[in-house]
């Protein structure tokens, strides 16, 4: 929406935003393959419900669902670091105000619902599908220090005989992306010529796609070269190094919709030791190769009005729905065994027991956005956006910092109206892009001073 359509009262002096902020709603076609993603990685895991269904969904490597998330992460990450830089030239401002919003928006749901199965082990003791309540405790104090990766690296090499899985386990991915946050925040503000990353990183990924990964190495757990691709997408963007490719693929729908069909295919059917050993390269290429046709905003995937809206229901709960499928599959799992021991062994009971699962983690993954995710994230946002006026307010001394400080827990009323325009354009399909405008919110948390004086 252009700053000049919104109408915040007769005393607002308002800024326009700057040229290089995005304003138009969020991309619906990375909204959808976030939809995608989770689905693949939910199927993956169906074998912690019915294990007998191990045979055909371990018959392709379905991690491709969790390198899609990688390189979707690592292009709005990047994104919206580049946008940071262009009003933050003191690291310390650009590195608390990123990561402040980082913590706020991923930390708590995945601590909630990791305490949550951490306690239900507690109550109910060792469970087959569950895990062993030790276990447990090891996964979820890993957690909080995003090192599961790694706890698991080291459990499966040096305690193989006593380690076990659990349904904790899939945090692994949530621990290498806050990782490699660090890493690439670093390296955008550090390194004094940002095209240059663009080859660091494009050979960074290949090599890593080239070499074989198997499970258990550290190489596995450490993988990252769907985040790089990821990150070359949205650096050649920003530099405008691939504006011809760009233009040639709007202007020749059906050729970038073809190719995007194509590489959604690869990225499963490509998935198996048989067809290649170097099988996760090919999946990390089919991630980097979709996303950089998406990156867009063309609406390749997403054009018809019911399709979109699909979309960004199913994008913007995908986190959650990551977080609770796999506690939620296995206590299913457990549930049932203990209640009805041989419905699991007929096959329809398996597709009751099935649904009840998916029907549970819906409910749990809603429930998440709508009282954890959504409410947190607007708080971890006004927490910099009153760190902007506070800066200010020391400059200008007309705003109390009391005042500032109280603003963090309560809305304004430029706020609440914002957010009313904001409820109207989630009914109809148009949600903004926070990851990539979240820079627009600061730039309009400097004028409160200048509301208030």
């Amino acid at each position: 929406m252009p700053a000049d359509s919104i109408a915040d009262g007769p005393h607002v002096h308002l800024i326009p935003y700057p040229a290089w902020v995005r304003t138009e709603p969020r991309n619906a076609d990375i909204e959808a393959l976030r939809g995608y993603a989770i689905s693949i990685t939910i199927i993956a895991h169906l074998g912690t419900l019915v294990p007998e269904w191990g045979d055909w969904t371990g018959y392709f490597w379905l991690g491709g669902g969790v390198d899609l998330f990688f390189c979707l992460s690592g292009f709005l990450i990047t994104r919206s670091l580049l946008a940071s830089l262009q009003t933050s030239p003191a690291f310390g401002w650009y590195a608390t105000t990123f990561w402040v919003r980082r913590i706020f928006r991923l930390f708590p749901a995945a601590v909630f619902w990791s305490t949550v199965v951490f306690f239900l082990s507690l109550a109910m003791g060792d469970l087959p599908a569950l895990g062993l309540t030790s276990s447990l405790i090891d996964t979820w104090t890993a957690s909080f220090f995003n090192v599961v990766n790694l706890h698991i690296y080291y459990c499966y090499t040096y305690l193989s005989d006593r380690c076990s899985g659990n349904a904790l386990w899939h945090y692994w991915s949530l621990s290498l992306e806050e990782q490699f946050y660090l890493f690439i925040s670093l390296n955008l503000f550090f390194v004094r010529r940002p095209k240059s990353l663009i080859i660091l990183f494009l050979a960074g990924a290949l090599t890593q796609a080239w070499i074989q990964r198997p499970w258990g190495g550290l190489l596995w757990f450490i993988r990252s070269d769907a985040l790089l691709f990821g990150c070359v997408t949205a650096l050649s963007m920003h530099h405008q190094i691939d504006a011809r490719i760009r233009q040639y693929m709007r202007g020749h729908r059906l050729v970038a919709q073809a190719l995007l069909g194509f590489f959604m295919t690869t990225l499963i059917v490509t998935a198996r030791a048989q067809i290649s050993t170097h099988y996760m390269g090919l999946v990390s290429l089919s991630a980097g190769a979709i996303v950089f046709i998406v990156a867009s905003d063309s609406s390749y995937l997403t054009k018809a009005r019911w399709m979109e809206w699909i979309a960004r229901y199913a994008g913007s709960r995908s986190y959650s729905l990551y977080l609770v499928h796999l506690p939620t599959l296995a206590l299913t799992r457990d549930a049932t065994l203990s209640l009805a021991s041989t419905m699991l062994e007929r096959e329809n009971g398996r597709m009751i027991t099935l649904l009840v699962a998916i029907v549970a983690a819906l409910a749990l993954a809603e429930i998440s956005y709508r009282f954890l995710e959504e409410p947190l994230r607007l708080f971890g946002r006004r927490i910099t956006q009153r760190r902007s006026a506070f800066s200010l307010s020391l400059l200008s001394r007309k705003v109390p910092v009391h005042s500032i400080i109280a603003g963090c827990f309560v809305p304004t009323e430029d706020e609440k109206q914002q957010e009313v325009v904001r409820q109207e354009r989630n009914r109809s399909g148009m949600t903004l892009d926070h990851e990539s405008a979240s820079s627009v919110s600061d730039t309009l948390a400097l004028t409160q001073p200048l509301r208030q004086g």
